[in-house]
């Protein structure tokens, strides 16, 4: 923590905090890997030449279970790979806890420390049929993978829209090459377009007005369940109140989108409330 605290930096002209990797190690201890991965690199390249399947759902590195008759794509970054004499990226960090379940109440936007940039860097190449080209090196300038970010449900109605619309692509059982419908081609560029809007989006934080911190009379939290056939889900609000003001403060959704097989409204509002 000591270091994670003398490292933490703002950047004004991005607006955004960085902070360094989490070494117990210096990080020229690290030696070049880069013939590693240019010889996984080969390797990778000639499994795709032999799984044409592969390699149009590909996009970084599989890790499937084949003692499991269904197995998710789940991308991995090799951080352990090194060779005999040298050290692995793995191991020149600290392990830290998880710390997801505590930050309920964060939003994390962070970007890779420029410093440390070297160590995430990947090979690809733009013609992987072409063994004669070299591999060309990609730095991360930002975390490895980007989503919209929202465990307390701020943006649980936006995200929802999507998650539902992802679900009638996949019941189309289009291919990756197929286009879609003009409908659903509508709609996603519906929500692209509203998503720049997110930046003016804003809830207030407090759950006290400076006349309640001190004298609050009563302190409830209401929880709200509904469901239609499309997804249900669950909203919370804390209720403040005193003789004078109530105050009432978002505390948190979630949502889920309707699964396949037909279940009641009932059901689905029950299944709300579970959440």
């Amino acid at each position: 923590m000591k270091n994670f605290e003398s490292n933490i930096k703002y950047d004004e002209k991005a607006k955004r905090c960085k902070v360094e990797l989490p070494w117990k190690l210096e990080a020229w201890q690290l030696k070049d890997n880069r013939e590693i991965a240019e010889k996984s690199f080969t390797r990778l390249r000639k499994r795709f030449q032999t799984d044409p399947h592969l390699f149009l759902e590909y996009r970084e590195r599989e890790v499937i279970r084949k003692d499991r008759p269904s197995s998710q794509l789940r991308i991995v970054y090799d951080a352990s790979s090194h060779d005999a004499n040298s050290l692995s990226l793995n191991s020149c960090l600290h392990i830290v806890p998880n710390l997801y379940p505590e930050i309920f109440d964060i939003l994390l936007r962070f970007r890779l420390n420029e410093e440390d940039r070297d160590v995430t860097k990947v090979l690809f190449s733009n013609h992987p049929s072409n063994e004669s080209q070299l591999p060309s090196v990609y730095g991360f300038t930002r975390v490895l993978s980007g989503r919209i970010f929202d465990p307390i449900g701020f943006l649980g109605s936006f995200a929802l829209r999507i998650k539902y619309l992802m679900q009638k692509v996949w019941l189309l059982d289009v291919e990756w090459d197929e286009s879609l419908p003009d409908d659903i081609n509508s709609l996603w560029a519906d929500w692209c377009e509203e998503v720049p809007q997110l930046t003016d989006f804003s809830i207030p934080r407090c759950y006290f007005s400076d006349l309640l911190v001190n004298n609050f009379k009563t302190l409830e939290l209401h929880l709200f369940s509904d469901a239609s056939t499309k997804a249900y889900g669950t909203v919370s609000y804390r209720v403040t109140s005193s003789n004078k003001e109530i105050l009432t403060s978002f505390v948190a959704s979630k949502n889920r989108i309707a699964p396949l097989k037909t279940l009641t409204l009932s059901r689905l509002e029950l299944m709300g409330a579970l959440l």
